[in-house]
């Protein structure tokens, strides 16, 4: 695959550098934002795996955009009290990069799909409980906001993938996300690692990913489809 084409996008009175991969063929494709984590893009060692991830997804039929969103913020890693403080900011961030997305004519269908790691993942559920261009979500062991679990009204199809002994983001999270996508009728799947920590081991990162692809397959399809993986004690719930 060749390598990203490096862009970048306003938000608030900041450039922020995003990472284009493209699919193959001719556009249009649907396209896919990847957010990463609180260890962001600065390091490669780091960096590496979103961008691995990145083109992975490529490779299914979508355009995936991976912004470098702590740009907004001046931040290299972050820490609880910088989330907390830099939350709201970091979601209009988002925001923006979905304005910039859909703005760029390559894009099939209509809507964009959002795929997020820990803060991104929480960045993942509170863009999407909010923004109706959202057509599909995966989160990977992020925490719930609170005030999502009290007044979750709007929600695309969403993907819960966590690890059962994840030490900073306790799998209580996603017990509790369940229960309010329950509550509001939100169409969802969730895979609950057994003995798996906060970042998944190799072997259970090639099922999450593949996972998510075939959620994404079938909830917004690319022009190329992955078959569903074995459903083993995976939940779902339509409303």
């Amino acid at each position: 695959m060749n390598a990203p084409l490096r862009t970048k996008f306003a938000s608030g009175n900041k450039f922020i550098a995003v990472e284009r991969y493209d699919a193959l063929g001719e556009d249009p494709h649907p396209a896919l934002i990847l957010l990463h984590g609180a260890d962001g893009m600065r390091f490669k060692i780091f960096a590496d795996r979103y961008r691995k991830v990145a083109r992975s997804l490529a490779t299914c039929g979508y355009n995936v955009y991976l912004p470098h969103y702590f740009h907004r913020t001046s931040t290299i890693v972050t820490n609880h009290p910088d989330m907390v403080k830099n939350f709201p900011t970091w979601t209009e961030t988002v925001k923006d990069c979905v304005s910039f997305v859909l703005e760029q004519g390559k894009s099939a269908g209509k809507g964009v799909a959002l795929v997020g790691f820990s803060l991104g993942a929480s960045l993942v559920l509170a863009q999407a409980a909010q923004d109706s261009r959202i057509a599909a979500a995966v989160e990977v062991f992020g925490a719930v906001p609170d005030w999502l679990v009290s007044s979750m009204q709007n929600m695309p199809p969403l993907l819960i993938l966590h690890g059962s002994k994840d030490w900073l983001v306790p799998v209580s999270d996603a017990h509790k996300l369940e229960g309010a996508l329950k509550t509001n009728g939100h169409r969802y799947q969730m895979h609950i690692y057994e003995n798996e920590g906060h970042g998944f081991s190799e072997p259970t990162n090639y099922d999450a990913l593949t996972r998510a692809q075939a959620f994404l397959s079938e909830h917004f399809p690319a022009s190329i489809h992955v078959s569903s993986a074995e459903s083993g004690q995976d939940k779902e719930s339509a409303g």
